[in-house]
């Protein structure tokens, strides 16, 4: 390095610095302000309304707007029709409603006629009758001329309005914030490492092309509203909530079924989410934090399995091909397009993780006698495996339990291997990282599981469970032009597209033909096998209601709902058969390896092309800006973890008050699932109920430190008993139980562990690599 490219990478790094301290300053600056650059000046006074008159607030009632149709919404009040810059604001609201209403942001024409203006970056969105305020962040993206706010009621019960506010925010400059650390990493990167980035150009333009080939629906504005999209973007912004009220970490949700909570991060593995956590509380809208979220995690499926390829193949251009096999898949891409199944589609990146390490460690050769091995277990190879088994594990416990089995089974098969001290002690010590570094996870969710009578686990045991006729056709595994957009059962002409895709099927059928031609290949001859038993377990042709009826592990397997989960672990054990196949291919006629590799990458196009033209031919496009579009499952969830009573009811109900028996007080204040009561109580004992479902957790007790004994009411709410001629303020929060805080610290030393010994290793090999790059640095042995 020459000192004149010294001088100019500091002058960059100085230039960056600059910028990133200016615009912080002027966040701070902004802050001390008041949060407020540009104050509109909207309040409720300015708005107008046929029905009523303002008197320090608004006030409908259903005498005062006789509607007969309580599903139509009547447009109570209007206004105030101002001019609106262009910006980013927060409109602020303060009311209160028996049933939820509506707001709409408008701009208006130059008729006076309110239409949606196309600068106006916002959607209809609810205030919720379980609540008394409401903050939407909205932004124009040009001047609006004549803004205006409609508010919406459907004559039922009464809406108060007593307080609007619409004021500018931070968000763009803590876009810009990011926006600039992000490009400054990607400078850096370019001009400290320019040297290594110019002799692996070639590898890295292909990197990033199958990073884009598997992007391509981002680059759409909005995106198709998913299965489960809502579920999981309330999941994001439940999160950023418990981080705002400091509980952390983050195991109930008070957002959730009308605020009475819901337990989703003790059931739901929230890591990789984080990163769409932190784009939302960096002033991203809800829409573009989900989608960075996605091409970060095609970042991560595609930079892991190259690594993981290269592993189990040690052939880069083999590594980069299967790369592109696997991350453009289209079962995978049914995941994250079509289903929105997050979770599975997050479990999906560490599965070559696992390939690669089982690959590596039933591989090693190496007598158990031989010298520097004995008994000891593989470090690398174990901590490969517990990692990349830790990644599933906290994205997607059911992805989890599908592989775990497949590699119990495996194990079993292997005996021979299994049994050998260095296999058996590395798999052991794997196992044993791997509890470690998820203990903070599992803890909560084992304890949940067997103490927290759910829907998840309401009689899970004592019946069959019969999950066959959700299996797929096994035509549909060679489907490869259905619609993306069917139906996940049903007659085959409606399913969807449940298939890996055709590169990876006809890999199958190339290497099957190759088999039966009489080509020995122990690797590809297991890797065929392998697939063809796990496309067939997708299937409604195995027969996995009989043996859940003859065995209780067949049952527990079939937990799982849907046979054609397997799919995931599927393209996963495919795309590695198709590296065998290329590498076998690769000895057979070396003179045509030209041709089949483009052949791989025209299949891959190929078939991605007809997926996304099918994508944005069926599109049902979606943009939300902000959480309170988001209604689905705040008011009503799924039913996985909800309460089940004594009589195995599933608590569908939701309240979203509480309730008093012979007890005068009020809720005085709540935030989150922290509630305080002022109570009393006269000549008899008296219970309180909470506005919240009795999860393990909740604890009772009033200002002198006196704790109350929490039980279930018959919707299997909080409720405590207070004795007579009681007098004082109560508070219910949630509190871990004392082994989840040590299985938290077990788990946080790990991570701190398995972090040092990565970076000595990483030292030390850079020391190692450095001495043999002096001169004479060859003879030193001699």
């Amino acid at each position: 390095m020459t000192d004149r490219s010294s001088k100019k990478r500091i002058f960059l790094l100085i230039a960056e610095i600059i910028i990133l301290v200016f615009i912080v300053l002027l966040f701070v600056v902004s802050k001390l302000r008041g949060e407020a650059v540009r104050d509109t000046g909207i309040t409720a006074a300015d708005l107008t309304s046929k029905y009523t008159a303002y008197q320090n607030g608004w006030s409908f009632t259903p005498e005062i707007v006789q509607t007969t149709n309580h599903d139509e919404y009547v447009e109570v009040l209007e206004g105030p029709h101002v001019f609106l810059p262009q910006g980013s604001y927060t409109m602020t609201i303060l009311y209160d409603c028996g049933e939820s209403q509506t707001i709409t942001l408008y701009g208006t024409d130059e008729y006076g006629e309110a239409k949606k203006d196309p600068f106006m970056e916002a959607n209809t969105f609810p205030l919720y009758s379980y609540k008394n305020d409401i903050s939407y962040d909205f932004a124009t993206s040009g001047p609006i001329e004549d803004f205006e706010i409609k508010i919406g009621y459907n004559g039922q019960k009464n809406l108060n309005i007593r307080k609007i506010t619409v004021v500018g925010n931070l968000n763009p400059l803590k876009r810009m914030l990011v926006i600039c650390l992000f490009l400054f990493t990607l400078i850096n990167l370019f001009v400290f490492k320019y040297e290594t980035i110019h002799e692996r150009r070639m590898e890295i333009a292909a990197l990033i092309f199958i990073i884009v080939l598997a992007s391509v629906p981002i680059m759409l504005p909005g995106i198709h509203k998913g299965h489960d999209m809502s579920y999981h973007l309330n999941r994001i912004d439940g999160i950023i909530e418990e981080l705002r009220l400091r509980n952390i970490p983050v195991r109930i949700h008070s957002v959730w079924l009308k605020g009475m909570g819901y337990p989703v991060s003790i059931f739901r593995g929230d890591v990789l989410l984080y990163i769409a956590v932190f784009l939302r509380m960096a002033g991203f809208t809800v829409m573009e934090a989900y989608k960075a979220f996605i091409v970060s995690v095609n970042i991560l499926t595609t930079l892991i399995s190259y690594s993981a390829f290269i592993l189990i193949f040690k052939d880069k251009r083999v590594a980069m091909l299967t790369t592109l096999a696997y991350v453009t898949a289209t079962y995978r891409f049914i995941d994250i397009y079509t289903r929105a199944a997050v979770d599975e589609y997050m479990a999906m990146t560490f599965l070559p993780l696992v390939l690669a390490s089982v690959c590596l460690i039933y591989s090693d050769e190496s007598p158990d006698e031989s010298p520097g091995t004995g008994r000891k277990p593989d470090i690398k190879k174990s901590t490969l495996l517990a990692v990349s088994m830790t990644g599933i594990i906290v994205s997607h416990t059911l992805s989890i339990e599908m592989v775990t089995a497949l590699l119990i089974v495996f194990a079993i098969i292997n005996i021979k291997k299994t049994i050998r001290p260095r296999v058996l002690f590395t798999v052991l010590f794997a196992v044993l990282e791997t509890l470690l570094l998820t203990l903070s996870f599992i803890v909560p969710f084992v304890d949940y599981y067997l103490n927290v009578p759910m829907e998840v686990t309401n009689g899970f045991g004592s019946g069959i469970l019969k999950i066959q006729d959700h299996g797929i056709n096994l035509m549909q595994i060679f489907a490869f032009f259905q619609n993306p957009f069917g139906q996940t059962e049903g007659l085959f002409g409606s399913q969807k597209r449940f298939t890996p895709g055709a590169l990876l099927i006809i890999g199958l059928m190339v290497a099957i033909a190759l088999m039966i031609y009489g080509i020995k290949d122990k690797a590809l001859k297991s890797a065929v096998i392998w697939s063809s038993v796990i496309l067939l377990l997708t299937t409604n042709a195995f027969p996995w209601d009989y043996l859940s009826y003859h065995s209780q592990l067949a049952n527990t397997l079939s937990a799982m709902e849907f046979p054609w989960r397997l799919l995931s672990p599927a393209c996963a054990v495919l795309t590695a058969l198709l590296g065998f196949l290329l590498l076998r291919l690769k000895e057979l006629c070396p003179r045509y390896m030209r041709e089949i590799e483009l052949s791989v990458v025209a299949l891959a196009i190929l078939g991605s092309s007809v997926f996304y033209s099918q994508y944005m031919d069926n599109l049902n496009n979606v943009i939300y800006y902000d959480s309170p579009e988001l209604v689905k499952h705040v008011n009503k969830g799924l039913d996985d973890f909800l309460r089940v009573s004594e009589n195995n009811e599933v608590m569908s109900f939701v309240s979203s008050e509480g309730a008093l028996y012979n007890v005068s007080g009020n809720i005085v204040s709540r935030k989150g699932n922290t509630i305080v009561f002022q109570c009393s109580t006269g000549d008899k004992p008296g219970s309180v109920t909470a506005p919240l479902y009795n999860y393990k957790g909740y604890r009772a007790y009033d200002d002198s430190g006196t704790s109350f004994d929490i039980y279930d009411d018959k919707y299997c709410r909080v409720c405590f008993d207070l004795p007579a001629h009681y007098s004082g303020r109560i508070t219910i929060d949630f509190v871990e139980p004392w082994y989840w805080r040590v299985s938290e610290i077990i788990s946080l030393i790990a991570w701190i562990a398995l972090i040092t010994i990565f970076i000595r290793m990483a030292l030390k090999s850079r020391a190692e690599k450095a001495g043999q790059d002096k001169p004479g640095a060859a003879q030193t042995d001699l």
